[in-house]
């Protein structure tokens, strides 16, 4: 036998005790770690969803699509815009070089 089985055989409660003092400064240990479960992400896109009921969608890209895109293509930062229309709904994505603030482009 090992001398740590021989130790540990005849002062069990020593071993007790050491397991609780783990135990117990573990628990102090993760109280204490500075962690965040959801980090802030910021990914510079857009994407925007329009529904119009019964359009087809040569009339959701005439009255939808294109007046929006033709807004966002004023707006300075934004490096690519994709859109599709189908029936009843347009979706456009932009991406920008950096991020932009909701109230409009970047001072």
């Amino acid at each position: 036998m090992s001398w740590w089985t021989r130790i540990s055989l005849r002062s069990r409660s020593v071993v007790a005790l050491v397991v609780i003092a783990i135990v117990v400064l573990g628990g102090f240990a993760i109280s204490r770690l500075q962690q965040e479960l959801m980090p802030s992400i910021e990914y510079p896109a857009l994407t925007i969803f329009t529904v119009q009921a019964g359009a087809s969608p040569a009339d959701v890209e005439r009255g939808i699509t294109i007046p929006i895109e033709t807004a966002l293509k004023g707006v300075t930062g934004i490096k690519e815009l994709d859109s599709n229309s189908s029936e009843n709904v347009s979706v456009m994505c932009s991406s920008s070089s950096s991020s932009l603030e909701a109230g409009g482009p970047p001072s």
